[in-house]
C-alpha cells in the first residue's frame, strides 16, 4: 500500500528521473574508486613483485566494468560486475600482501561504497565471492598447496573461520539494510517535496484563481455600468435625433414657406415689369427699356440666390444614395448635361477609378467646378482638364483650367458663402456654388484646395475617401 501511495504521488517519469540521478551520482564515485584500487594494487605489487597479478587481474577487473556498463547502459548488470569487482580486488590484495590481515577489510570497504546507489541487491555479488574465496583459499593454505595466501596464521580452526565470515556477513548486511533504509528515506523525502510543491502549486493556483474571479467580478460590475451608461447614451442619442430630425423637417418646411413667401412677390415684380414695358410699347425709351431689363435681371439673381441658399441648407441634412460610381463615366455625363460652349474643351482622364459616393451631390461638385472654369475664363477659348490620381486611402481629383487665375489671397475666401471674385454685374453668380462644392466634400470626409497664381490659371484639387461611413 506504501508503495502504491508512493507510486501515486511520483509517477513513472518522475522515478526513473530520480533513479537515474542517483545512478549517475554514484557512477562517477566509482570511477574514482576503481581507479584507486588498481592503482593501489600496483603500489601492493612493489612488496612481493606481484605485478602481473596486479596488471591482469585490476585490468580485468576494470575492462568487465566498462564493458558491462557501455554494452548495456541501462541494466543493472554493470553494477553487480562492480560488486564482484570489489570483492576480487579484496582477494587481489590479500594474495599480493601473502596473507595480510588487515586486506580483509577491503571488502568492508566496498560494501560502504556500493551503499550509495541505494540498492541492497549489489551486496550479494560480493559477500557471495568473500565467501567462495575465503572457503576456498583458506582450504588450499591449509591443505598445503603452495603459493596460496589467504592469512598469516599458521592455523585458523573452524571456529574462527565461522566467526570471520559472521562477521563478513554481518557488514554486508548492515550495508544492505543500510542502502534499502537510504532508498526508502530518499523516496520518503522525495515524494514529501513533490507532495508540498504540488500544495504550494494548488495553494497558488487558488490565489490566483480567486484573483481571476475577483478581477472578473470587477470587470463584470464594470461592464455593467459601461453597458447602463451607453444604453442612456444610445436613449439621449435617440432623443436628439428624433428632436434634429423633427428640426430638420421644420427647416424644410420653412426654407420652403419663406423660398415660396420670397418667391412670389419677385414673380409678380417680374410680372408687372412686363406689363409696363408692353403699356408703353414703342413710346419707351431707351432708358426704360434698359431700366426694365435691369429690373427683370436683378429679379433673376434674386430668384437663383433664394434657390441657392435652399439647396445649401440641405446639403448634409439629407440622407445619402452611396453607390459604387465609375469616375469617368460621371465626369462625361456631367460635361454633356453641361454642353460647354464652342471654344472650350473639357479632357477628361482615362481610367479614373470606381469609387463610393451619393451621384447627385458628386456630380454637383463636378458641375460647379467645370462651370465655374468656363464661366470665369478671361478668353472665349480655353482647356479644362480633369483628373485623379490615388493617395494612399483616398483619390486626389482636380479640375485644371488655363483661365486668368487666382491670387493666393483668395484661396480661401472663395470658398465662403455669397463670396464672389467679380462684380454680379460683369460675371451673374449668387457667390454659393463653392461654398456647396466644399460642403459636400467636407461631409464625405475630404478637403478641397486651390494651387493657382494670378495669370497663370486655376487648379481646384479635392480629396475624396475611398470607403465612405454609409450613414
Amino acid at each position: 500500500m506504501k508503495t502504491q501511495s508512493i507510486n501515486m504521488i511520483l509517477g513513472e517519469e518522475e522515478l526513473h528521473f530520480l533513479y537515474n540521478r542517483i545512478k549517475k551520482t554514484s557512477d562517477k564515485v566509482m570511477n574514482y574508486f576503481l581507479v584507486s584500487f588498481f592503482i593501489c594494487g600496483l603500489i601492493l605489487a612493489n612488496f612481493y613483485d606481484t605485478w602481473f597479478v596486479a596488471i591482469s587481474v585490476g585490468g580485468a577487473c576494470l575492462i568487465a566494468y566498462y564493458l558491462a556498463k557501455w554494452m548495456l547502459p541501462d541494466s543493472k548488470l554493470y553494477q553487480y560486475v562492480l560488486s564482484a569487482s570489489f570483492a576480487i580486488f579484496m582477494a587481489q590484495y590479500i594474495y599480493q600482501m601473502h596473507g595480510m590481515f588487515e586486506m580483509h577489510f577491503i571488502a568492508f570497504i566496498g560494501c560502504t561504497i556500493l551503499i550509495t546507489y541505494q540498492d541492497w541487491k549489489l551486496q550479494i555479488p560480493l559477500l557471495a565471492i568473500v565467501l567462495v574465496h575465503h572457503a576456498l583459499f583458506a582450504y588450499l593454505q591449509y591443505s598445503g598447496a603452495k603459493d596460496i595466501y589467504f592469512t598469516e596464521l599458521e592455523y585458523m580452526d573452524i571456529q574462527t573461520f565461522i566467526i570471520h565470515i559472521f562477521l563478513a556477513g554481518s557488514i554486508v548486511f548492515i550495508s544492505g539494510l543500510w542502502a534499502f533504509t537510504l532508498h526508502k528515506n530518499t523516496i520518503k523525502d522525495v515524494s514529501r517535496n513533490v507532495e508540498l510543491i504540488k500544495l504550494q502549486k494548488d495553494k497558488i493556483q487558488n490565489e490566483v484563481l480567486q484573483q481571476a474571479n475577483s478581477q472578473l467580478q470587477k470587470a463584470r460590475e464594470l461592464t455593467g455600468e459601461a453597458n447602463l451608461k451607453l444604453k442612456n447614451e444610445i436613449k439621449e442619442h435617440e432623443i436628439k435625433s428624433n428632436e434634429l430630425q423633427k428640426l430638420n423637417e421644420y427647416l424644410d418646411q420653412f426654407a420652403y414657406v419663406v423660398s415660396h413667401d420670397l418667391k412670389a412677390p419677385l414673380r409678380a415684380i417680374n410680372n408687372l415689369s412686363g406689363w409696363i414695358e408692353e403699356d408703353l410699347g414703342e413710346g419707351a425709351s431707351e432708358d426704360v427699356k434698359k431700366n426694365m431689363l435691369l429690373l427683370r435681371s436683378r429679379v433673376s439673381r434674386m430668384e437663383s440666390l433664394i434657390a441657392g441658399i435652399l439647396e445649401y441648407s440641405r446639403v448634409g441634412r439629407q440622407p445619402n444614395a452611396i453607390t459604387k460610381l465609375n469616375a469617368t463615366k460621371l465626369v462625361t455625363d456631367t460635361i454633356e448635361f453641361l454642353a460647354p460652349p464652342e471654344g472650350f474643351t473639357v479632357i477628361t482622364q482615362d481610367n479614373m477609378p470606381t469609387i463610393e459616393a451619393d451621384k447627385v451631390k458628386l456630380q454637383q461638385v463636378f458641375s460647379n467646378l467645370i462651370s465655374n472654369a468656363i464661366k470665369y475664363h478671361h478668353k472665349k477659348t480655353g482647356t479644362v482638364k480633369i483628373g485623379c490620381k490615388e493617395v494612399e486611402n483616398i483619390y486626389h481629383f482636380s479640375v485644371i483650367d488655363d483661365g486668368p487665375g487666382i491670387d493666393p489671397q483668395y484661396h480661401k475666401k472663395v470658398f465662403d458663402i455669397f463670396q464672389t471674385l467679380q462684380a454680379r454685374d460683369k460675371v451673374e453668380s449668387t457667390g454659393i456654388g463653392l461654398a456647396i462644392v466644399k460642403k459636400i466634400i467636407n461631409e464625405a470626409g475630404g478637403e478641397i484646395w486651390i494651387e493657382s497664381e494670378l495669370g497663370s490659371g486655376a487648379s481646384f484639387i479635392f480629396s475624396w475617401p475611398k470607403e465612405l461611413n454609409k450613414n
